[in-house]
């Protein structure tokens, strides 16, 4: 008996060990044959215990057999090749088939470029890694700076960050995100002497990082992996800066400690230049700081107005260039790891208190056949945000195949806005026919809560995967706002005076949950099923109320500015997808099937409505890989959108007398399709990349504006549902390194549109047209020279305005800036950017300005931590404030108060702490 059961556990031991297995092919990059006799070495992960090595046979071909299921790293090196470095997961029962290596002569790099060599840049699957000390910069240089020195990723003056033609969206520090998806805080806070390496790769679904399925839910993203002389004690980075006539601040201090599990950082923010701790995101939506701001954004092209714009006085905290802002804002994040590393906390606080003066004058002219007019503005704006938010991370590695994340975060906002506006009309014949005086103040308390709970298994089955996910959203805003306005429309004779106080009371819930469930059909194909349920209920109060003389209170009752509207919208649905994977392609094919009910109640006049709709929501995409470093994509998606509760809620808004709105309850949900395709190639040899992208989408029953002018040019606008409109956009871009110290681009972009709207009943049909091409290059001495400059023309067509040639119009753009060091203690900075935009059929005058900005660093320490800058802000003085806009039916210029010349004197202190090594 005692043989039968040493017979039987041998037996076992031999199936569990037997069971597994490793293979694969290793090949030459450039000509694809196999490699014979590369070296593969195979270790286990958890201790880099030695589990064996092998030689590839005469077709680059390798196989493991008898191996334990287990996390396991491989090392191929052949002679004269770059080594190559990856880590697999061997489960119970299974044979993994590893992707084809191909491998890079290292002789084939050093005869066609000299700036790169195998020790810089290493590939760890579709991870390209570069060692930072590799890359040369400044002893003060930041994450920014050299992230700017690396092959294949650029870095605007915004931070917004491009690699390999693909924007950015998140830089981790060490795996771990840096106080939020602010990037900048990351790569213009820490230093770039701190980094190891710089690792960039595509961020992936938690489904398709178990799976290996792709998913399509993935975006570009960088981590930066510290040092381990940074990752004890602690490091950072102090400014503080003045300056003068007027007197002007900027300070900051960030800090980042660690202990061996743990990680604590701070930072701080006070400044009245314009910086507010803002991500890049806003600030490129915005255009930055100064000059013809927001409507001549980096591609040169025009925005072009066909809706209502946003009435900056419900004023965010979002600072684009105008006024004069202050700011303070802070904020601390921790995270830390227990329970053998399998439960994960990370949590932080962020405060800031955002504050703005702005002036600003507007002359427009609207044609409108036989009404024409123009109308003159002047404006004063108060607006002060204070934001409080938190947020908490729970993390827990149940087993190894399952994983619970939780996820809360809150914030109270507080706004206070104030504005007088003095609006002034007369006809093209100089006859008056309004003027507006309104003094109008505002204030809003906003709380705020978010949760999600996400649990995901995968199983002993390669592919097969199951996730459920649930959300929440909660957010309360109460508030009033008051006007008191001395109205005169001459026309009709109408002479007002209104002195209002609206109460306001906004409540917003919303809840979505999901099923999804992966299912392998063979080594190639899957499916893929979910089933989901979201609701979103908006509860929207307005009372307005009229001054009441004999009580001396507000308690006049207006029924037509007034409204308690609920706004429900429930959608349940399922879908279901395959996907395809091979070496080098995959591809999925889904359909979701949503069924929407819309629930929509006037709680004052007791009237209520449902709608229900149902939709095919098709989605299709395709990616072929060439390389690792070249790639095409095509993208095909279906979505849905829903009316905003301003958009439905039958009141009239009348903040502006001579602008009303007023929603439209029955407008129905649009829906979009949304077609892309992409091509990008980089090749690390030579320094070469090509990025090119074209996308193209329509809209059925899209909410457009439908705007009637009365007697006295006031105009009244609601919203309505239409066919017609459409975007496309196409993109290519070619960047080189020619030799050593220099390099340039090339690049194209364009746009194309057709916009509708209606204007005293008549449909109107924009086609707007642009054309962008451009030219850049950059000219490097190592340790003394870096000079990059940039040229962008643009050429734009408009049909169908009534305003008459009002979108022909040509624009140019030159940016340049300069590194110069001096000595090995002192280098000068320095950046220039010219706008120009000529006169035309709209505007009679053109638009000509020069911002130029300069600075000297003096390094003090021969450390290299204490640097002192001298800068001078706009040394011409040109930075006016001015702004264009060209709508369907009118033309508008305005001038603003803005951030003008001024010398800066700053001190920067670079923190790190002394570390025993021993």
């Amino acid at each position: 008996m005692k043989k039968f059961y040493l017979l039987l556990l041998m037996s076992f031991y031999a199936f569990v060990v037997n069971g597994q297995g490793l293979k694969g092919i290793v090949c030459d990059d450039l000509n694809g044959y196999g490699l014979e006799k590369a070296t593969v070495t195979l270790m286990r992960t958890s201790d880099s215990l030695l589990i064996g090595f092998q030689r590839t046979n005469m077709n680059g071909g390798y196989n493991f057999s008898k191996i334990k299921p287990d996390k396991y790293d491989i090392f191929i090196s052949y002679p004269d090749y770059m080594g190559y470095a990856t880590d697999v997961e061997i489960l119970k029962n299974q044979v993994f088939e590893l992707d084809t290596i191909r491998l890079i002569k290292n002789s084939q790099m050093l005869n066609e470029v000299t700036i790169i060599d195998g020790s810089k840049i290493k590939f760890k699957g579709d991870t390209i890694q570069f060692i930072a000390d590799s890359f040369k910069v400044g002893s003060n240089a930041n994450v920014e700076d050299l992230l700017k020195k690396l092959s294949g990723i650029q870095v605007n003056s915004k931070g917004e960050i491009t690699a390999f033609g693909e924007k950015v969206e998140k830089v981790f520090v060490d795996g771990e995100e840096f106080f939020g998806s602010d990037p900048t805080i990351a790569t213009r806070n820490i230093q770039a002497k701190a980094v190891d390496k710089v690792q960039v790769f595509d961020k992936t679904s938690k489904m398709e990082e178990m799976t290996g399925i792709p998913d399509d839910e993935k975006f570009k993203a960088i981590n930066l992996t510290l040092k381990d002389e940074y990752k004890k004690g602690y490091f950072g980075k102090a400014t503080a800066g003045i300056g003068l006539n007027p007197i002007y601040y900027d300070e900051s201090l960030m800090l980042q400690a660690y202990t061996s599990k743990t990680k604590f950082s701070v930072y701080g923010i006070a400044s009245n230049t314009g910086t507010t701790g803002l991500n890049f995101d806003d600030m490129s939506k915005y255009g930055g700081g100064g000059g013809m701001s927001t409507f001549y954004e980096g591609d040169g092209m025009m925005s072009v107005s066909y809706v209502l714009e946003d009435d900056d006085f419900s004023w965010d905290g979002r600072y684009n260039g105008q006024g004069l802002p202050k700011s303070i804002s802070g904020g601390a994040s921790f995270s830390t790891k227990l329970a053998k590393d399998k439960i994960k906390i990370s949590g932080g606080y962020g405060y800031s208190d955002i504050r703005l003066q702005k002036d600003v004058s507007d002359n427009s002219t609207n044609f409108l056949q036989d009404k024409s007019y123009a109308q003159t503005g002047i404006e004063q704006l108060s607006s002060k945000v204070l934001t409080n938010s938190g947020k908490l991370k729970f993390e827990y590695e149940i087993d190894s195949f399952t994983n619970l994340t939780v996820n809360a975060s809150t914030s109270v906002k507080d706004n206070e806005n104030f504005k007088n506006v003095h609006t002034r009309q007369v006809g093209l014949d100089s006859s008056l026919i309004t003027t507006v005086d309104r003094a109008l103040s505002n204030n809003k308390k906003t709380t705020s809560f978010n949760g999600d709970v996400a649990l995901s298994r995968k199983f002993r089955k390669k592919g097969r995967f199951l996730g459920v996910n649930g959300k929440l959203n909660y957010s309360e805003g109460k508030g009033s706002s008051g006007l008191v306005s001395e109205n005169n429309f001459y026309a009709q004779q109408i002479f007002q005076e209104l002195d209002q106080l609206q109460t306001l009371d906004n409540t917003n819930l919303s809840y979505n949950s999901s099923v999804t469930y992966s299912e392998p059909i063979n080594d190639k194909w899957s499916a893929q099923g979910n089933i989901y349920s979201r609701q979103t209920g908006n509860l929207s109060s307005r009372i307005t109320n009229e001054f009441n003389d004999e009580t001396q209170q507000y308690d006049r009752y207006i029924d037509t500015l007034s409204s308690d509207f609920n706004y429900v919208v429930s959608t349940n649905g399922g879908g279901l997808a395959f996907n395809y994977k091979s070496e080098k392609y995959n591809f999925r094919l889904g359909t979701n099937a949503d069924y929407a009910t819309t629930l929509r109640e006037n709680k004052i006049d007791t009237t209520k409505t449902k709608n229900k709709t149902f939709r095919w929501l098709p989605s299709a995409n395709f990616n072929y890989k060439f390389n690792r470093t070249s790639s095409l994509r095509l993208r095909y998606s279906g979505s849905t959108r829903q009316p905003t509760i301003d958009q439905i809620q039958p009141v009239r808004d009348n903040s502006d007398p001579t602008v009303l709105i007023k929603g439209n309850p029955e407008l129905v949900q649009s829906y979009s399709q949304n077609m892309n395709i992409s091509y990008n190639m980089w090749k690390a040899l030579s320094d070469f990349s090509l990025w090119s992208y074209a996308s193209f989408s329509n809209t059925f029953n899209d909410i457009v504006t439908n705007t009637y002018f009365d007697e006295s040019r006031r105009s009244i606008t609601t919203y309505t549902n239409v066919n017609g409109g459409f975007n496309s956009y196409v993109y290519v871009n070619f960047d080189m390194r020619f030799n050593k110290n220099f390099r340039g681009g090339i690049g194209l972009s364009g746009n194309g549109s057709k916009r509708v709207s209606f204007v005293n009943t008549v449909k109107t049909d924009v086609m707007n047209y642009s054309f962008s091409p451009g030219v850049n290059f950059n000219v490097e001495i190592e340790e003394k020279l870096d000079c990059d400059i940039s040229y962008y023309p643009s050429f734009n067509r408009s049909f169908g305005n009534l305003v008459a040639g009002a979108g022909d119009y040509f624009s140019q753009s030159i940016s340049t800036s300069l590194k110069y060091k001096i000595s090995k203690v002192i280098e000068l900075k320095t950046d220039l950017n010219w706008d120009y935009q000529g006169a035309e059929n709209a505007f009679s005058q053109k638009f000509n300005q020069v911002l130029w900005n300069a600075s000297v660093e003096w390094t003090i320490d021969k450390n290299k931590n204490f640097v002192c800058q001298l800068a001078i802000n706009d040394i011409l003085n040109q930075n006016t404030g001015y702004r264009r806009n060209v709508s369907t039916y009118s033309t508008q210029e305005s001038r603003y108060n803005t951030i003008k010349r001024y010398g800066f004197i700053s001190l920067i202190y670079n923190i790190k702490s002394k570390v025993n090594n021993k």
